[in-house]
């Protein structure tokens, strides 16, 4: 692999008093002719001399910084970094290109649907319902009706209002059935501009 070009060269043409073929020069400060150290892993890989060393992992950094400020850009650490910030820590195993794809499949998901929520949220102590399966009228009285399950014929009058599009309910008898696992699997499986409401059935 061809060395990179330091970042931190221009130091050495502000030291003209200096010699820099002196020993302890190329110690403290910096030596041009040492080889950097591949992969760089830790400061001491740049090998170049203790000043030029600190300047330059200073540098790379962040130079990696600001290229990682854009998800597609973004490698290991600061990778990591994004993973937190989308509530998604790396699952085990998994490199850079893996946790990209794993990140994106997650939060562009079209997975919002009832069969995903179903698979989550079982029968017999969920009903899940679409907004479309919930229905609600203002011509007739509705309120001392209970959830009411979709027939063959479609949606029911029910006892509350819905949203008219991108809404999911969730209804159980008891709210002590959830388990965080299942609230941790439906955080991962909502869409953009969709929401899920959970409910109690007395």
């Amino acid at each position: 692999m061809e060395e990179r070009e330091l970042l931190s060269k221009d130091l050495f043409s502000n030291l003209p008093n200096f010699n820099s073929r002196g020993i302890i020069f190329r110690e403290l400060i910096g030596d041009l002719e040492r080889i950097e150290l591949n992969p760089i892993q830790n400061i001491n890989d740049i090998n170049k001399g203790a000043i030029v060393n600190s300047l330059e992992w200073h540098l790379r950094f962040q130079e990696r910084t600001a290229d990682s400020a854009v998800f597609s850009n973004s490698t290991e650490w600061f990778l990591d970094e994004w993973g937190k910030l989308f509530g998604l820590p790396r699952p085990i195993g998994f490199n850079d290109d893996e946790f990209k794809g794993y990140i994106l499949g997650t939060i562009l998901s079209s997975m919002n649907s009832l069969p995903a929520l179903q698979a989550i949220f079982p029968k017999p102590d969920f009903l899940i319902l679409n907004f479309d399966q919930v229905g609600f009228t203002s011509d007739y009285s509705a309120t001392d009706l209970d959830i009411i399950e979709p027939g063959v014929l479609g949606a029911n009058v029910q006892s509350f209002t819905t949203f008219d599009r991108g809404g999911v309910y969730i209804f159980t008898p008891d709210l002590n059935l959830i388990t965080q696992q299942q609230i941790e699997k439906l955080l991962r499986v909502i869409v953009a501009g969709s929401a899920v409401w959970i409910g109690e059935i007395q």
